[in-house]
């Protein structure tokens, strides 16, 4: 048996070395770990995909409570977090609470949404030449 000082807390422990334990319990391998994302396993960076990015400003934010364009408070309309300069960074103060229709032509203004609606009419009937 070694003895070993655990990261999180300091506690000394001992254990055997083929275990390769860091911590004295799971309590402070968790914690150690969640206390900064970057610690975690699975943590991706600049390399997160776009849900994960804004489920992260959503956890440090908190749901939006009123339009920044505006002004509709939550209760009228669902709100969500828009990244303002579109590069999705974890810049807290790159981010603005909008309502979903703000938050569509603020998207669409700056043609962030190949597939958006808006200003053309989804529900034309194509015309076909006939090769004949």
């Amino acid at each position: 048996m070694i003895k070993i000082i655990c990261k999180q807390c300091g506690k000394v422990f001992f254990d055997y070395l083929s275990n390769q334990r860091q911590f004295c319990s799971k309590k402070c391998g968790y914690d150690y770990q969640f206390e900064v994302p970057e610690r975690h396993p699975r943590w991706k960076g600049a390399d997160a995909n776009y849900i994960a990015k804004h489920n992260l400003i959503k956890k440090q934010k908190g749901k939006p409570k009123i339009c920044e364009h505006c002004y509709v408070a939550c209760k009228e309309r669902r709100l969500s977090w828009a990244n303002i300069d579109h590069k999705y960074s974890r810049n807290l103060e790159d981010y603005i609470s909008l309502c979903y229709s703000c938050h569509r032509l603020f998207d669409y203004k700056y043609n962030l949404k190949s597939n958006n609606k808006i200003g053309t009419n989804q529900y034309k009937k194509h015309s076909y030449q006939s090769n004949a």
